[in-house]
């Protein structure tokens, strides 16, 4: 018996009911709409307040007899966050008062999200995000920021604080969690604002590791490391981060969203 997936059941009856269809695989019903198609109804109506532009790519289109590869998304000079320290540099010290003032007071870390970043950082992120997509990655990886892979400590002070793929990647490094599509449509980055260093167990033998990391990586990013390293949040500590990266169709093509609706999205019909 020939067998047909998911996501061939889907596409075909995608083409012919378009959204809002029901079709049967394996015994049971599903409908034919797309967690994208969710989106267009809800953002313009709710409270008739249109939703805020975000920054996206240029949509592909789609053709019947070739694959059609997403657009890199474009660098954006803009930012809407108005930043007088660099997220990298700012989220570290953050992150070592959450640590050493508030949470000894009962205070608990808040959940970052894309409100709390600059629009050229998240515009970073979200290249990294589509670049380990497109090496069928659901986790990012620091070759999947725009930079030279492990240039970081041989930089200057100054291009780690302006350059926005370097910012993204010394405030976000690795995902700890894969990138997952949500209800509403969107693509979520997914991770917790810590550090992976071993830390020491006492103030002295932080001190003692601080310096042997200063002295193995003397440059202004491995400074601020070591220190992070060892008196900021350790794993499984640290601030909860849930950025929404816009519609996961910018960085899924429509074959990609059906098999991800095939195993996350799909909702049965009884």
């Amino acid at each position: 018996m020939f067998f047909v997936s998911f996501a061939d059941a889907f596409r075909q009856a995608r083409k012919e009911q378009g959204p809002g269809g029901v079709f049967t695989y394996k015994g049971k019903q599903y409908t034919t709409d797309r967690a994208d198609d969710k989106v267009e109804t809800t953002n313009t109506t709710k409270n008739n307040v249109e939703k805020k532009t975000e920054v996206k790519p240029v949509k592909k289109t789609k053709t019947d007899n070739f694959p059609v590869k997403k657009p890199k998304i474009k660098k954006e000079t803009e930012k809407k966050k108005s930043d007088l320290v660099s997220d990298n540099i700012e989220y570290q010290i953050k992150d070592l008062i959450q640590k050493n003032v508030l949470g000894p007071l009962g205070f608990d870390p808040k959940v970052l999200t894309e409100e709390d970043f600059g629009d050229t950082t998240m515009n970073a992120l979200k290249i990294a995000a589509q670049n380990a997509i497109d090496s069928d990655r659901k986790g990012i990886i620091y070759a999947d920021y725009d930079d030279i892979l492990g240039s970081t400590y041989s930089d200057s002070i100054l291009q780690s604080i302006t350059d926005p793929d370097k910012i993204a990647k010394t405030t976000f490094g690795m995902s700890g969690s894969p990138m997952t599509v949500g209800e509403d449509g969107n693509l979520y980055f997914n991770d917790q604002y810590n550090f992976d260093n071993p830390q020491g167990s006492n103030f002295a033998e932080k001190m003692l590791m601080l310096g042997k990391n200063v002295v193995g990586n003397p440059s202004p990013y491995g400074i601020m490391r070591a220190i992070s390293g060892q008196f900021g949040s350790g794993a499984g500590e640290g601030s909860p981060i849930k950025i929404n990266l816009g519609p996961a169709s910018n960085f899924y093509d429509e074959d990609q969203l059906a098999g991800i609706m095939g195993t996350e999205t799909a909702q049965g019909i009884t």
